[in-house]
C-alpha cells in the first residue's frame, strides 16, 4: 500500500508538473482556461494510473486472450510504477512484524489527520446550511436563481450544487446603487454557470485524503484565485464598468466576513489586491486559438490513454489454454471428486492434493508463484484418477492436466514478472572445483544422509539441473549466473537449517551432527558461491477457479 501510495503521487506529481507548464503557456489566455487545467491536476490526485493502467490489462486480456505476454512492458511499466511493493509479492517471504506495525501506525495518522481536516468543513457547512434555511427570500431573481438575505454578515455567495442558492447579508441589497449589485449578481451567475461549486468540493475531497501533501494546499490557492479572476473576466466581457464592478467588491469586502468553504463560491476571495488592479486595467486575457486547443486535447487525451496503453501493452495472455496450436491433449477418462485419502504412488493417481499442487505440477512453478484466487485452492484437496496411453511422456502429461484443470476447475490465469529476492549461484573467486563426467553413468543429482547431515552429489549434472534442484530444496528462485556449460560430477556435505524443508525431513530430529551450510558447503566443495539477491521472477496469477463437481 506504501508503495502504491508513492507511485501515486509520484505521478500525479509529474502530472501537476506538466500541468504548471501548460498553465504557463496559457497565462495570457482566460483565466477559465487555467483553472480546467488545475482542476484536472486535483482530478488526477482521485484518480490513479493504477486504475487505469488496471483497466487497460483487463481490456487487453479480453480482446487478446491468445497473445504472448509482450517483453517491453517490463521496461515501460517501472517508469510508471517505479517503487516496487516489499517483497514483490512472494509469498514464500513474510513480511516483518515491524513492517505491519509501521503500516497500522501510518494508517492511523492518516485518519486522524484526514479527520483533522473534514470535521471543521463538515461544521462550517452545517453551519452554513442553518443560514440558508433560516433566510429570507428577497423579491430579487439573478435568471432563475433564488437569492436568501441572511443576518450573518457572510459575503454574497453561492451555497450549493445541485440546488444553489445566492446568499446575501442582510441590507446589502439597500446600500449598494443597482448597478454594483447588478455586478455582483452577474458574478455569482458566473460561478453557477460554470458549477465552480461541484469543482470547489472535488478539490476538497482531494485535499482531505491527502491533507499530508503540501502541493494539494497551494493547489488550492491556485483554483481559488484563477476562480474569481476567470468571473471578473466575464463580468467585465458582459460590459460592466471597470469602476463600478471594482467599487461593489471593495463595498461587499468592508461589510461582510469572507465564505468559510473554499466550495462556497463567493466574491470577496482570490487575491483582492491583485484582482482589483486586473479589474481596473481591464486585463480580460485572450480566448484560445486553435493551436492551443489542440494542445489542451492533446495533453488531455494522452494523460487518459498512456496508462491505458501501458496496461493494454503489459496484458498477459490467458493461460487456461497450452501455448500449441490445435486442440490440447486430454486425458480419455477423468475422475475429480474431494477426499482425504493418502498418496498412492503405485499409478498415475493424485490423491489428496489441493488445486494449488496440481497447478504446481501442470506448470512447473513453486507455490510462492502462485498468487491470487480464494482460499480454497490450497486448502480443499481432491483424488484425481486417469486414464491415458502407456506411451503418455511425462511433458505431454503435463499439458494434459493443464487441459483437465482447464475443462473440470474452469481455471483462467495470467502470468506476469515480478522482482523479487532470489537466489544467484556463480563462480567462486578461485574458480570452480568441479569434476569430469563419468560417461558411463545415468545423468542425475540427488539427496542421501551423511555423516554431517546430508550430501548433495550430481552425476553428469548441467548447471541448469543444479540451480534448479537448489530451488527445490530452498523453495526460491535461483539463477544461473556461472556461465559454466557441459556435464560434471560433484558431492558436497552440508548441515541443512529450518528453511530447507525438504532437507530437514531427511535428517529429521539429528540437528546435533556438525556441518557447513548450503552455502558453505557450495563454496568449499564445488567452488560456486550463493547469494541473495534480486531478479524477475514469472508469477502465475489466478483469475478464476471454480470447485470441480464430484464423479
Amino acid at each position: 500500500m506504501i508503495a502504491a501510495m508513492a507511485n501515486h503521487l509520484l505521478q500525479s506529481t509529474l502530472f501537476a508538473l506538466a500541468a504548471g507548464l501548460v498553465a504557463l503557456a496559457l497565462r495570457k489566455n482566460h483565466a477559465r482556461s487555467r483553472h480546467g487545467v488545475w482542476l484536472a491536476v486535483s482530478v488526477k490526485f482521485l484518480v490513479p494510473f493504477a486504475l487505469l493502467s488496471e483497466i487497460g490489462s483487463r481490456i487487453g486480456m479480453s480482446l487478446l486472450p491468445a497473445t504472448p505476454t509482450p517483453a517491453h512492458p517490463a521496461t515501460i511499466a517501472p517508469m510508471f510504477f517505479p517503487f516496487p511493493a516489499p517483497g514483490g509479492g512472494n509469498a514464500a517471504l513474510p513480511v516483518p512484524t515491524s513492517s505491519h506495525a509501521l503500516t497500522t501506525i501510518l494508517w492511523i495518522a492518516w485518519a486522524v489527520g484526514c479527520a483533522a481536516v473534514i470535521l471543521p468543513w463538515c461544521v462550517r457547512w452545517r453551519r452554513m446550511a442553518r443560514l440558508v434555511r433560516s433566510a429570507s427570500p428577497l423579491p430579487t431573481h439573478a435568471s432563475g436563481l433564488p437569492v436568501r438575505s441572511c443576518e450573518w454578515s457572510v459575503e454574497p455567495a453561492v451555497f450549493g450544487i445541485l440546488h444553489p442558492v445566492l446568499l446575501l447579508p442582510a441590507g446589502l441589497a439597500e446600500r449598494l446603487p443597482a448597478d454594483q449589485l447588478e455586478a455582483i449578481l452577474a458574478h455569482e451567475l458566473c460561478h453557477v454557470r460554470w458549477r465552480d461549486n461541484l469543482a470547489g468540493v472535488i478539490h476538497m475531497v482531494a485535499q482531505a485524503i491527502f491533507w499530508f501533501y503540501p502541493l494539494l494546499w497551494w493547489l488550492g490557492g491556485r483554483l481559488v484565485e484563477e476562480r474569481e479572476r476567470a468571473c471578473d473576466e466575464e463580468v467585465l466581457r458582459q460590459g460592466s464598468d471597470p469602476e463600478v464592478y471594482a467599487a461593489s467588491i471593495l463595498k461587499a469586502c468592508e461589510v461582510c466576513l469572507e465564505t468559510p468553504l473554499p466550495c462556497i463560491s463567493g466574491v470577496t476571495g482570490g487575491g483582492l489586491a491583485k484582482r482589483i488592479e486586473r479589474i481596473m486595467t481591464g486585463s480580460l486575457g485572450t480566448g484560445l486559438g486553435l493551436g492551443k486547443k489542440l494542445l489542451m486535447a492533446a495533453a488531455g487525451l494522452v494523460a487518459v490513454t498512456a496508462p491505458l496503453l501501458i496496461g493494454l501493452l503489459n496484458a498477459p495472455r490467458s493461460a487456461a489454454q497450452t501455448p500449441e496450436t490445435g486442440p490440447p491433449p486430454a486425458f480419455e477418462v477423468a475422475s475429480v471428486k474431494p477426499t482425504t485419502v493418502s498418496v498412492n504412488p503405485g499409478r498415475f493417481t493424485a490423491m489428496d492434493v489441493s488445486l494449488k499442487m496440481l497447478i504446481q505440477f501442470a506448470y512447473g512453478v513453486k507455490e510462492f508463484q502462485i498468487s491470487g484466487g480464494s482460499a480454497w485452492i490450497g486448502n480443499d484437496h481432491w483424488e484425481i484418477e486417469v486414464k491415458c496411453d502407456g506411451t503418455v511422456t511425462d511433458s505431454h502429461r503435463k499439458l494434459m492436466v493443464q487441459t483437465l484443470l482447464a475443462d473440470r476447475f474452469q481455471l483462467k490465469f495470467h502470468r506476469e514478472n515480478r522482482e523479487i529476492s532470489v537466489y544467484a549461484l556463480a563462480v567462486g573467486k578461485n574458480g570452480p572445483k568441479l569434476g569430469p563426467p563419468k560417461q558411463e553413468e545415468k545423468k542425475r543429482i540427488f539427496m542421501q544422509p551423511a555423516p554431517q547431515g546430508l550430501k548433495l552429489v550430481g552425476i553428469r549434472t548441467t548447471m541448469q539441473s543444479l540451480v534448479g534442484f537448489l530451488g527445490m530444496l530452498l523453495d526460491r528462485t535461483v539463477l544461473d549466473k556461472t556461465g559454466l556449460a557441459g556435464e560434471y560430477d560433484f558431492e558436497a556435505a552440508w548441515m541443512p537449517d529450518e528453511t530447507q524443508a525438504m532437507g530437514m525431513r531427511i535428517v529429521g530430529t539429528q540437528t546435533d551432527r556438525a556441518g557447513p551450510s548450503l552455502a558453505a558447503a557450495l563454496q568449499e566443495s564445488l567452488g560456486l558461491k550463493l547469494e541473495s539477491t534480486k531478479g524477475p521472477v514469472e508469477f502465475l496469477v489466478i483469475d478464476y477457479a471454480e470447485k470441480a463437481s464430484g464423479n
